[in-house]
């Protein structure tokens, strides 16, 4: 059955971030505030949320070890990412996360690495209402589409 987000729905869910954000957070609106997801993610300190418009994304994510929101406004059904490095991971979340840490709300596709998010450092971020296909190269041994590592380097 295909989700359908509607206006409200997007509506509720702006107005959910809002509520949940704490009086110093500040929420960055991409395309408007910054003209990409991995630009919003820079701005963005501790507690912060990225608040992702429709449309079509091509870019690699790196959190650099903060404890922020990336969300969707209206949902993986209107919202998509795709690697600009389809060899390299799409979106990577390292080290030190709460989970605090949301990766919500994307449809990611066309992700030719062994992993198509690798969360690492023993980071524990809430991964929610995503689509995930075609992500995987064929005949690699050793892959998944999330991947999790200790600071050791262990799979956990």
């Amino acid at each position: 059955m295909k989700r359908s987000f509607t206006a409200f729905t997007a509506s509720v869910l702006l107005l959910l971030v809002i509520i949940s954000s704490s009086v110093y957070s500040e929420i960055i609106v991409v395309p408007d505030d910054m003209p990409s997801i991995q630009g919003g993610i820079e701005e963005a300190k501790d507690g912060d949320t990225v608040l992702v418009m429709p449309g079509l994304y091509s870019e690699n994510l790196e959190y650099y070890d903060k404890s922020i929101v990336v969300i969707s406004a209206a949902g993986p059904d209107s919202t998509f990412l795709t690697p600009a490095n389809p060899e390299a991971v799409v979106v990577n979340i390292a080290g030190g996360n709460s989970d605090e840490t949301v990766f919500s709300g994307f449809t990611v596709s066309g992700g030719n690495n062994s992993h198509t998010v690798f969360i690492n450092n023993g980071a524990s971020p809430v991964i929610e209402n995503n689509i995930f296909h075609d992500n995987l190269p064929i005949g690699v041994l050793d892959y998944a589409v999330i991947a999790c590592w200790d600071s050791t380097g262990v799979p956990y």
